[in-house]
């Protein structure tokens, strides 16, 4: 029996509407799955600006579920009554560019776009950045949300990033030109001190005291700056806590003055792998910093001590690593640093005291110095009540020898012998050819390599070439340093000197021997004597 024409249409219709459903719910469902799927917060509204639809990334910024919203305003979720105030403004005027919507400028229809920067508050109440993007469709809105904290977080360190490069650049440039000034203020004090009478002058004593004591500050923070140039090498050795605070100290309580009162304590054995002149710089940054939050005077307190931090406790210490450290505690009883800045008091610029009082950059290089090291900072605040500031730095083995600290020089003995002494800087170059012939030294100077190396060729042999490292003209003390190698052999040792070294030439600094600026006459004269005794040895 055939089926009636009929029949057979209707069924056919129906088919074709159950496989139309089917893929519409398909579709809806594929499309439903990518808007859900965006990172971005979807969402539509009513004509009143009331939420109608809203995707899954709405839970993971406001921390509630998308149906939950549904007939909430969208002025509801925003944290500032300025950008509340202008979205309803929007709403009931109607107004915002106007664009042709894709399919329907044939009929003249138009969309209205709104687009702002506002303040949405979020599920833990807090105000976060995001960019709002509106059409106007037919029964509403239509429009996005996307959190600009990465893309800001992102911009901000491109902008630090920007900025540590010229603090870089002008803080290689300072450090270089004032060591040199240092050199030549802290070695001429030195031979006018030793050409001076002998008979005792408690005063005079005592005051070139502070005037070397105020060089060598002068040289740690010239140090420690330059943390800001990233390719700046340290040269750490072994040194005994102990005694360079105690050295510290006794500055410290000279510079300091009767109002504020100075103690440390500090344990035996207590052995640190760092850059002596740095270490130094950090001491002296966050004692100038306590010192400036203590407007009234105070109690300053240093003290050291052996501390292991494990891995479960990593989170206690900020980002100091777990390990083995020397835990040296700097206590001041000034005013402490306000909440809102202290998760930010190691960044350049930003200071826990007045402006008037501080650059902002203290802290920041002394927490580049102790991560550099393998250490870190920790820092405990509070408002009223004083600071507490600790540097972690790695425990050296008690089986390697420390750096003697003594804070004093010994003049060197009379020798004999040709130096080349290379170095552009004239009031430099006239003290290092002061110290060399005072040392009983024949002295040939020259103001840039090209000159040097003329000698070298010229008006040798040589016992020794003395030579800065960074010179004008194109030829490096590195350069001099070769070409001493190829013409004259291990017969004429090689003395490099520079304010400022960085890790890119480090390894050719460390393939001779090195002295840093600032240096004294005295320090001049035992690494002399140091090389030559080590040069006659191997011959």
């Amino acid at each position: 029996m055939s089926v009636p024409e009929n029949d057979r249409s209707a069924e056919l219709h129906t088919q074709i509407q159950h496989a139309l459903m089917e893929e519409l719910i398909a579709t809806v469902e594929k499309h439903k799955a990518v808007v859900n799927n965006l990172e971005e917060i979807a969402f539509q509204m009513d004509t009143t600006g009331s939420l109608t639809f809203v995707n899954d990334s709405w839970l993971r910024l406001f921390g509630s579920s998308p149906e939950s919203v549904h007939g909430h305003p969208l002025t509801e979720y925003m944290d500032s009554e300025e950008d509340r105030t202008w979205l309803q403004s929007k709403l009931h005027s109607g107004t915002g560019a106007s664009t042709s919507l894709p399919g329907h400028s044939a009929a003249g229809q138009e969309a209205l776009r709104l687009n702002r920067n506002i303040s949405m508050c979020g599920s833990d109440g807090r105000p976060y950045p995001t960019a709002l993007a509106m059409c106007r469709v037919k029964d509403g809105w239509v429009g996005s949300i996307r959190d600009l904290r990465r893309e800001l977080q992102t911009e901000a360190r491109s902008r630090q990033a920007a900025k540590m490069e010229v603090v870089g650049r002008i803080a290689g440039r300072v450090a270089h030109d004032f060591n040199n000034l240092l050199t030549v203020i802290g070695g001429n004090l030195e031979l006018l001190q030793l050409t001076s009478s002998q008979d005792e002058d408690n005063d005079q004593t005592e005051i070139l005291e502070d005037v070397f004591s105020a060089i060598d500050n002068g040289s740690v923070l010239v140090g420690h700056l330059q943390c800001f140039t990233l390719d700046q090498a340290y040269q750490p050795t072994v040194l005994d806590t102990a005694s360079v605070l105690a050295i510290f100290t006794r500055s410290l309580s000279r510079s300091f003055g009767e109002s504020m009162t100075v103690d440390q304590e500090c344990a035996e054995n207590l052995l640190v792998r760092a850059d002596e002149r740095a270490f130094k710089g950090a001491l002296m940054n966050i004692s100038i910093n306590a010192r400036d939050a203590m407007t009234s005077g105070g109690q300053l307190s240093i003290r050291a001590h052996s501390q292991r931090i494990e891995e479960a406790d990593v989170s206690q210490f900020g980002r100091v690593p777990a390990g083995d450290y020397v835990a040296i505690t700097i206590q001041d009883t000034g005013c402490g640093i306000p909440a809102k800045l202290l998760s930010r008091i190691t960044e350049p610029f930003i200071s826990g005291n007045t402006p008037e009082s501080a650059s902002g950059l203290g802290l920041s290089m002394v927490s580049l110095f102790l991560e550099q090291s393998g250490g870190g900072l920790h820092i405990d605040s509070r408002v009223g009540q004083g600071t507490s500031v600790t540097l972690f730095l790695p425990r050296a083995s008690e089986e390697d020898p420390p750096t003697i600290q003594t804070g004093d020089t010994v003049p060197a003995d009379k020798a004999l012998g040709r130096v080349l002494l290379i170095e552009d800087t004239d009031s430099v170059r006239n003290y290092a050819q002061r110290c060399l012939s005072r040392m009983g030294y024949e002295v040939v100077s020259a103001p840039d390599g090209a000159t040097g190396l003329e000698h070298l060729k010229h008006s040798g042999p040589f016992d020794l070439v003395f030579s800065d490292v960074v010179m004008p003209g194109g030829i490096s003390g590195h350069d001099v340093a070769a070409k001493v190698e190829e013409f004259c052999g291990p017969a004429t040792a090689i003395l490099l000197t520079s304010g400022y070294i960085t890790e890119a030439n480090r390894d050719l600094s460390n393939r001779w021997n090195y002295l840093r600026k600032p240096y004294t006459a005295s320090q001049l004269g035992e690494r002399i004597q140091k090389m030559f005794i080590e040069r006659d040895a191997r011959t």
